[in-house]
């Protein structure tokens, strides 16, 4: 179809303009309303003409288009220069087709197989040399050819390497064969080819579409819009090629490469110069009519408006897609794995392994998990007494089946965790160890690892009596959270004496109680959201595990045993600075104010070492090792080769709590607690929500390293991962070592591999983050285009950020709105990510004038050309969903009112 400034050829003669210059820009179609009769309007060499549609020879777009700015034509000389150019450039292209045309006819990959397939060696040779198919074509024998001549042989067939790809097939093979297709494949794709035009006709209509209207004339043009798919009506065999069509887009989407499948049921895809690949990739896409987009999204909008998927079918597909093409990740656990598990028998079979086991089977346990849970690796069990309290935390022993170095090591090491996915886990282990042996169930006896920890009355730990030990356990019951909140409202022992003993405990801990609730894809009858918030159970078992990672963490620093900590290091000034800023944004009147450590670490200096020079030094009790290959390692070694000799004269570049007095620890704690209190009072919950947002930005991500940092996050100064080996690989680690200390050993990895294996994790760890954010951000577009939740949508702004705001709703989904989609002046974003202005004055001048200080004046003052804030963190949107990425779960939008405290 011809569009505004294409160009197009009309009558010779017409306007006085003749060959070669009966060329002219397309500028608009008008139809009379008084006889229907169309007119063209045309840019010429003779200026702006205007003819009947009948004049005009081009149908369909000669290859040559003006860029529009604003859909707006060029004027005056520009316009006739850019005409000019446009003539010669289709002259220069008319004379190269041509002249190819010419030479083809003498060789062409058509011609020359044309010539095998009638010539006396077809059918009986199937596969021939280069210099066969050129005695075939020149007729001369094969000493007679010529270099050049078997080189344009050679070029002309370099086309057809890729499999399916034109009149010859590539044989690999030690002297390199070709294969012509059969005449019989030839047919097939003729009448495949066919068909599939046939087949888009009927799913396209014509409509004419009004553009402009003014006295007696109205502006319209033709487009080929898509035809809905319950009018479209196909025959039998036109049913049977578009079910082969959506079964090939299907695996495309699940793949992300094509099947050898091609035209009419044959391998042939390209064939001359029809693409088969290239032609769904448009029937998707004009038929889905929501503008450019990959081609796996358009297809899977194609799949599940047809019918061929539910939305549930398109995300468990959208779900194996993202797993095949990640790294150490798989579908399926490979049968070999599982066989090997198999092997392995319940406990009560094989008792020797009992032995030399601590037995706690007569403790009375419990686990606490989701309801849904199919695995249980942690219990629980406390004993009060007189004076003190003891509490069990039970583990699953997945080293005894998982040992060092074998099959079910290395694959365990390799996936390095399970992925929770909305339609499917993919567990770490094989199912018969992560959902039988080494789940504690109930009244069954079960290998575990167990942290005994000893408190006093007041909830205080007592170190020394803290142990580890190999043991046996029986579950008494396996119960959900559900019912122990039940328990506890209800004030029901035991789990109303456990919830209080974690009151107890939570006493003396310092970490920061972020409350943010989880959002959830459910997938049942319909996929549904599924907000979970914190509850007295998940918080009392959260507290036990907590406890009992950093006992294990404190016992092993003190013996110095080489292992995998978890670290979560000092958030960085300019992050705090970015919460500070954006916090007088959303009118909170409270900031974190960082303490200064420079005098206190030249007081150490003058006692004795600075913590710097121990850090420089890798010496002292501090585990850290600048030739590592950890992220903080690397970090602070760059810190300290650009600070050069200055570094001597301020405090550590980077440090966690593990490297502070107790005196820092509390004084860098202690802003954090004080806003998260104040964040705990506030009345509104959307600001609550946006305001712990903006907290969470503030704090660095965990990573596994064998250098105790310390957890910033939890206020522990030793902490690693030990309650959760059925779903983590560094916990297997842990168990490992603890074991080799019971036996009296104390190394059994070295540091430098225990960095490798810890960096593997970490990466394995954000990985399957993102690909479960992934799915459920998929599932959630999905939710999106129903009527539910389709509907205008208030919002707050949780961030700004990469030429776009997001919108989260009430029910946990995140749309972004494009600035270009708030207005049409340049945008601008602070340097705080905290609220974008438009206006036509300099970015630079922009930034000095606005500031989180001075926005709420700046923006009344009376200007000419004045700035204006068009959205900000906490203001609250209405918004129509506009587009969905199915494949990378993401949803776009536009904003329909915003409300601003302004």
């Amino acid at each position: 179809m011809v569009k505004k400034g294409d160009l197009v050829e009309f009558k010779p003669g017409l306007f006085g303009i003749e060959i070669p210059d009966n060329y002219g820009i397309f500028v608009r179609s008008l139809k009379k309303k008084s006889s229907r009769e169309r007119i063209v309007e045309l840019m010429t060499t003779k200026g702006k003409q205007s003819t009947k549609q009948t004049n005009v020879m081009t149908k369909q777009n000669l290859g040559e288009s003006l860029q529009l700015q604003d859909n707006q034509l060029p004027q005056g000389k520009e316009m006739t220069v850019l005409l000019k150019d446009m003539i010669k450039r289709v002259q220069d292209r008319s004379d190269k087709i041509s002249k190819i045309e010419k030479e083809a006819g003498e060789l062409s990959e058509r011609a020359l197989w044309v010539k095998v397939t009638k010539s006396k060696f077809y059918p009986n040779t199937e596969e021939f040399t280069v210099e066969r198919l050129g005695f075939i074509w020149y007729g001369l024998e094969e000493n007679e050819l010529s270099r050049s001549r078997l080189k344009k042989i050679i070029l002309l067939l370099d086309n057809c390497k890729p499999w399916g790809k034109g009149y010859f097939d590539f044989v690999s093979d030690v002297v390199p064969k070709w294969k012509p297709i059969s005449p019989e494949i030839q047919n097939k794709v003729g009448k495949g080819t066919s068909l599939l035009g046939s087949l888009r006709n009927k799913m396209f209509h014509l409509i004419e579409v009004l553009v402009e209207e003014a006295e007696d004339l109205e502006e319209t043009e033709i487009i080929k819009a898509p035809l809905p798919w319950e009018e479209i009506k196909f025959t039998f065999e036109e049913i049977d090629v578009f079910s082969n069509i959506q079964s090939i887009m299907a695996y495309f989407v699940e793949n992300d490469s094509w099947p050898d499948l091609g035209i009419g049921d044959t391998h042939v895809y390209i064939l001359d110069g029809f693409s088969f690949p290239r032609f769904m990739s448009y029937l998707a896409e004009d038929w889905v009519n929501e503008g450019k987009t990959s081609f796996s999204n358009a297809y899977v909008k194609l799949l599940v408006r047809t019918g061929y998927w539910s939305d549930t079918d398109a995300l468990q597909t959208i779900s194996r897609r993202v797993i095949k093409l990640a790294t150490d990740f798989d579908w399926e656990t490979p049968e070999r794995i599982e066989k090997i598990a198999a092997k392995f028998q319940e406990p009560r079979n094989t008792p020797e392994v009992f032995e030399g086991r601590s037995d706690f089977q007569d403790l009375q346990t419990y686990t606490i998990d989701p309801p849904t849970a199919k695995d249980f690796d942690d219990a629980i069990s406390l004993v009060q007494n007189k004076d003190s309290y003891i509490l069990f935390v039970h583990i699953a022993d997945v080293a005894h089946y998982v040992e060092k170095d074998s099959s079910l090591d290395l694959h365990a090491r390799g996936r390095a965790t399970s992925v929770y996915l909305p339609t499917k886990t993919l567990p770490m282990l094989p199912t018969h160890l992560s959902d039988n042996l080494c789940s504690l169930r109930e009244q069954v006896p079960r290998l575990a690892m167990t942290a005994e920890i000893h408190f006093d009355m007041k909830g205080h730990k007592i170190p020394k009596k803290s142990k580890i030990h190999n043991s046996v356990i029986k579950v008494d019951k396996n119960l959900s959270y559900d019912t122990v909140n039940e328990q506890i409202q209800n004030q029901i022992n035991p789990f109303y004496d456990f919830f209080q003993f974690s009151q107890l405990l939570n006493r003396s801990r310092r970490g920061l109680f972020l409350e943010t609730d989880q959002v959830l894809l459910q997938l049942g009858g319909q996929m549904e959201v599924n907000i979970k918030s914190s509850s007295p159970a998940t918080k009392m078992i959260e507290t036990f595990m907590v406890i009992a990672n950093e006992t294990i963490a404190e016992i092993l620093e003190k013996k110095k045993i080489p292992v995998i900590y978890r670290a979560h290091g000092l958030p960085e000034r300019q992050d705090v600075e970015r919460f500070n800023a954006q916090a007088k944004i959303l009118d909170l009147d409270y900031s974190i104010e960082l303490p200064d450590f420079k005098e206190d670490v030249k007081e150490e200096k003058e006692e004795g070492a600075a913590l710097m020079d121990i850090l420089k030094s890798g010496g002292s009790n501090i585990s850290f090792t600048i030739g590592g290959s950890s992220d903080f390692a690397e970090k602070f070694k760059a810190e300290l080769d650009a600070k050069g000799d200055e570094a001597d004269d301020i405090g550590p570049l980077f440090k966690g709590l593990a490297q502070l007095t107790p005196e820092q620890q509390e004084a860098i704690l202690k802003p954090f607690t004080e806003v998260i209190d104040k964040i705990k009072d506030l009345e509104d919950e959307d600001l609550q929500k946006i305001a712990y947002l903006t907290v969470l930005r503030v704090l660095q991500r965990a990573v596994y390293t064998q250098s105790n940092f310390g957890h910033f996050g939890l206020g522990s100064i030793a902490y690693l991962h030990f309650t959760s080996p059925i779903r983590r690989y560094p916990d297997v680690i842990v168990h490992r070592v603890c074991k080799a200390m019971i036996n009296g050993e104390y190394l059994i990895y070295e540091p430098e591999d225990l960095e490798t294996i810890a960096n593997h994790c970490s990466g394995q760890s954000e990985m399957a983050e993102k690909l479960e954010r992934t799915v459920t951000g998929s599932g959630f577009s999905f939710l999106t285009r129903n009527p539910k939740y389709s509907e205008n949508r208030e919002g707050v702004v949780s961030s700004i950020a990469g030429g776009g705001i997001f919108i989260l709703l009430p029910n946990g989904i995140e749309a972004r709105i494009q600035l270009n989609k708030m207005t049409d002046r340049p945008t601008f974003i602070d340097e705080f990510n905290s609220m974008c202005f438009a206006g036509f004055q300099s970015t630079d001048q922009i930034a000095k004038e606005i500031t989180p200080e001075n926005w709420r004046t700046f923006i009344h003052e009376d200007e000419e050309d004045p700035i204006e804030i068009i959205a900000k963190l906490g203001d609250r949107i209405a918004i129509e969903f506009t587009s969905w990425d199915h494949i990378e779960g993401r949803v776009g939008a536009i904003p329909i009112s915003i409300e601003s405290d302004e």
